[in-house]
């Protein structure tokens, strides 16, 4: 917006970005993941499928954010 050379980047509002776009992606892969299942969300899995649920969204979060970034 403006070009303002001594205004500096705040590192704590980078980070809240960063933060949030971290949950961002995290809410994606678990609504992708809840769907694949047929779930409303983890506390509805079966005790026997946790293991597979849990394993399953960290693989689709590591794929989203290589997709988000890359």
């Amino acid at each position: 917006m403006f070009n303002n050379p001594f205004l500096k980047k705040d590192p704590l509002l980078e980070a809240v970005k960063a933060a949030q776009a971290d949950g961002d992606i995290r809410r994606a892969a678990e609504n992708i993941v809840n769907e694949e299942f047929g779930v409303y969300s983890r506390k509805a899995v079966v005790r026997e499928e946790l293991s597979a649920y849990d394993a399953r969204l960290e693989e689709t979060y590591k794929s989203l954010k290589e997709g988000w970034e890359g």
